[in-house]
């Protein structure tokens, strides 16, 4: 049996990359909406076995510069409140955390960028996340904005910086601020082009020969433990 996801995208470079080979091995057929520039049929995506929600450089704060983000919001709510599948990757999980009434704000610890690991709550060592344990893969990050554990959801992931790493919501809904979907053939060399989020960082040039040398490092790894991920996670949906 086919079923169908509609993926929210707000950047070009920021896509289902890894995620989609499991999407297709796991059943699923997938559509992309580029929802600055697209409509976002709202039937349709209600009618979707699963919904996700990619990232983006913009904040789920800034809907006024990008008044899509409200219509995101209103969808997600919807299938949040019939427990329908929903993932949501950095921006994406902001927009679940919204949906859900919490609060998004720009990080108070700074920017979080590069290779880290995260560390799983007891909750979290129970659920698909334990395939991106600490001990098994590092975690790539790459968010400034952070957001208040939303009311009846459990917390999964934390790190160092930001303790609100990764939650469920209901059976079926899960938010991750982390990036498992990037690959070393997506992000390498890229890193110059986003040297605005860098200043924070010391010397440019070296926090950049340091995201090059860590993603050839660690990438592999976390393609590898990400499939383990996403598999156990699309299976364990219910879809009633």
């Amino acid at each position: 049996m086919t079923r169908q996801a509609i993926v929210f995208r707000h950047h070009p470079g920021e896509d289902l990359s890894t995620f989609a080979p499991i999407l297709r091995e796991c059943g699923y057929q997938y559509r992309y909406i580029n929802t600055p520039k697209q409509p976002i049929p709202v039937e349709e995506i209600l009618d979707a076995d699963l919904l996700i929600i990619m990232g983006g450089p913009m904040g789920v704060y800034e809907a006024e510069e990008h008044p899509y983000l409200l219509e995101e919001i209103k969808v997600a709510r919807a299938r949040l409140e019939k427990d329908k599948p929903v993932l949501g990757v950095c921006l994406g999980a902001q927009i679940i955390a919204k949906a859900l009434g919490a609060d998004v704000y720009p990080g108070p610890n700074g920017k979080e960028v590069g290779w880290l690991p995260i560390a799983l709550t007891e909750e979290g060592k129970s659920s698909p996340l334990v395939h991106l344990a600490p001990e098994k893969t590092s975690m790539f990050h790459w968010h400034g904005d952070t957001f208040d554990l939303p009311k009846g959801s459990v917390r999964l992931a934390s790190s160092a910086l930001y303790e609100n790493q990764a939650f469920r919501f209901g059976r079926n809904a899960l938010g991750v601020q982390f990036h498992p979907e990037v690959s070393e053939v997506q992000i390498s060399g890229t890193f110059e082009h986003f040297v605005d989020d860098l200043h924070g960082f010391g010397c440019v040039r070296t926090k950049i020969a340091e995201l090059d040398r860590d993603t050839a490092a660690y990438a592999a790894t976390l393609e590898r433990q990400n499939a383990l991920f996403m598999q156990a996670w699309l299976e364990s949906l219910s879809h009633a």
